[in-house]
């Protein structure tokens, strides 16, 4: 996610990475912002697409990435 580190929120590389070193907390931050920075991915989750999310995030080879997606949020959905 380093080549991505404006869309994750940072002013650069070195800020991102040493962020990153600092907490998990840290990560989830960066994840979001990475999401929402992209109009189909942050559209893909709010429409519950996990194909669509999953082939935009990790490309044609996801490798079922959309099934645990899936299940992760319709397990999550239950609590």
């Amino acid at each position: 996610m380093g080549r991505y580190y404006v869309s994750a929120g940072y002013s650069s590389v070195e800020d991102f990475v040493r962020s990153m070193n600092r907490s998990e907390k840290n990560h989830l931050k960066a994840f979001v912002s990475f999401i929402k920075s992209s109009s189909v991915l942050s559209s893909a989750i709010v429409q519950k697409d996990w194909l669509k999310y999953a082939l935009e995030y990790n490309g044609p080879r996801q490798k079922g990435h959309d099934e645990k997606m899936r299940k992760n949020y319709e397990a999550l959905k239950k609590l």
